[in-house]
């Protein structure tokens, strides 16, 4: 009678899920900070250029401002948009 040893081949499977298990594993928080990242990137660059935008029309409001009124009154209305 010929025996045949199995208990290897049975092993080798579980190893194999195993090490694929892990590799899904850190795939997936990798992808998931590299998304995050991008978000945080992406959203960091539209508040900076919201910001600039602000300032150009404080800037632009500021113009206009200081031909109808005086510099006093003016300096006022710069305080109060830098506030905010």
């Amino acid at each position: 009678m010929i025996r045949i040893n199995l208990l290897p081949l049975g092993k080798r499977p579980v190893e194999e899920r195993i090490r694929k298990e892990i590799t899904v594993f850190f795939l997936l928080i990798f992808f998931s900070l590299s998304v995050m990242v991008y978000f945080h990137i992406d959203h960091t660059r539209t508040i900076k250029q919201i910001t600039v935008k602000k300032r150009l029309w404080i800037v632009k409001f500021a113009a206009t401002k200081i031909g109808r009124d005086s510099s006093k009154s003016f300096k006022k209305s710069i305080r109060c948009w830098n506030r905010s």
